[in-house]
C-alpha cells in the first residue's frame, strides 16, 4: 500500500491508494483488436503530421476515408482520431 501526504494549509489530508497485481494474458482476438488499433494510430499520426495539423475537425476530415478501411465501430475510430491528435500535438 502506498500512502501520499497531501499538506495543506492548517491540517493534512492524507489519502490511501492500494493496488493490485493481475496476470492477464490476451486471446488473440484481443491481439489483434490492439494491432488494428496500433495501425490507425499511426496512420493517423502520419497523416497529421504530413499536413501540419493537430485539429480535431481537419485530422478526422483527412483521415476519414484510410479509417473508413478498418472494420471497427465508429466509437473507435473517433477514440483512434483524439489518441493521434496527442501525439501530433
Amino acid at each position: 500500500m502506498t500512502v501520499h501526504k497531501a499538506s495543506t494549509t492548517k491540517s493534512e489530508c492524507v489519502s490511501a491508494i492500494k493496488s493490485v497485481k493481475q496476470h492477464y494474458e490476451p486471446d488473440g482476438r484481443i491481439l489483434k483488436m490492439l494491432d488494428i488499433f496500433r495501425q490507425m494510430v499511426n496512420e493517423c499520426i502520419r497523416i497529421g503530421l504530413e499536413n501540419d495539423t493537430s485539429n480535431m475537425k481537419k485530422l478526422s476530415q483527412l483521415a476519414h476515408k484510410q479509417l473508413a478501411k478498418y472494420d471497427m465501430l465508429n466509437y473507435y475510430k473517433l477514440c483512434n482520431l483524439q489518441s493521434s491528435r496527442n501525439f501530433v500535438c
